[in-house]
């Protein structure tokens, strides 16, 4: 596990929860109000400085968006694509999300004590919301999730022993997954590889649209890249080479630029079309699209 991610009301208990876990080696990222608050997703990458150099307690994320988005700002300002490319990096990271709840009373009681808050006066509202996601599915159904009273629970069973430094996670979806799509490289090079950012298009989203339809979850794949941008902002490309934990997943070439990589590395594996190519010449065949991802993982 890299990533804790903490998420409930103010009074909750998430500050000192963090404050346990950065006393015991872990870096702490509090997300407050998104600056633009049109684009959470662009924040919260700004604000983690990625790739991660350490295992990280994040304080706030895409579930507090859900509910004072809704509150506050006319509804969540995440998109189905944002969301499938943050879920897919917290999951590739092992995230465990910790929903802080204690009893309302005492929840209530902590946030009156700050009469700055910026939702004081919606305590109880937001409290009522959170409340909400630990009785209904939560909209996260693909990361674990442990609701925490402080008041009454011992410590979330989280490692706390978890300094020191990260090796890269490159791409989104299971840490260890049963099929790998290999992709060509990032869609843009000011963003390095490990970011939320794998096909972060018109293409990234009509491939998200595609393993949906094929009834593909996160939690069954990985979507990597093969090549990368040189750090030094040069279009030159570098093999990025499927670490273990992948090799011996079903891997399927999405393009020729993908296969290429994979022959290099004497890896067995399946081609289908590069979602960019499909998209450009068969737009309206999505459905033509699922059912060749789908055979190429079943064949």
């Amino acid at each position: 596990m890299s990533i804790v991610l903490l998420e409930g009301p103010d009074g909750g208990g998430k500050t000192t929860l963090a404050r346990i876990f950065s006393e015991a080696g872990w870096e702490y990222v509090h997300m407050s109000l998104p600056e633009p608050v049109d684009r959470p997703l662009d924040y919260w990458v700004n604000r983690l400085s990625l790739p991660l150099e350490a295992h990280t307690v994040i304080d706030r994320m895409h579930l507090s968006e859900e509910v004072y988005g809704t509150l506050f700002r006319g509804g969540s300002a995440l998109n189905e694509l944002d969301w499938w490319q943050l879920e897919g990096w917290l999951m590739a990271h092992e995230t465990r999300v910790i929903l802080c709840l204690p009893p309302r009373d005492v929840a209530l009681a902590n946030a009156a004590r700050d009469r700055d808050k910026l939702h004081h006066r919606s305590a109880t509202l937001v409290y009522d919301s959170y409340a909400s996601l630990a009785r209904e599915p939560w909209l996260t159904t693909e990361l674990p999730v442990e609701v925490y009273d402080y008041t009454a629970d011992p410590l979330p069973c989280v490692s706390l022993t978890r300094a020191g430094s990260l090796t890269p996670v490159n791409g989104i979806g299971a840490p260890a997954p049963e099929i790998v799509f290999v992709a060509d490289r990032h869609n843009h090079r000011v963003w390095p590889c490990v970011s939320p950012f794998v096909l972060r298009c018109y293409s990234g989203n009509y491939l998200r649209r595609a393993l949906k339809l094929a009834g593909l979850s996160l939690s069954r794949y990985r979507l990597v890249n093969a090549w990368h941008y040189r750090p030094d902002g040069s279009r030159n490309e570098e093999l990025l080479e499927l670490g273990p934990e992948l090799r011996g997943a079903r891997l399927v070439a999405l393009g020729e630029h993908a296969a290429r990589a994979l022959e290099i590395q004497g890896l067995r594996f399946t081609k289908v079309p590069h979602p960019q190519a499909w998209r450009r010449f068969h737009h309206s065949q999505l459905e033509e699209y699922a059912r060749c991802l789908k055979t190429s993982v079943t064949a």
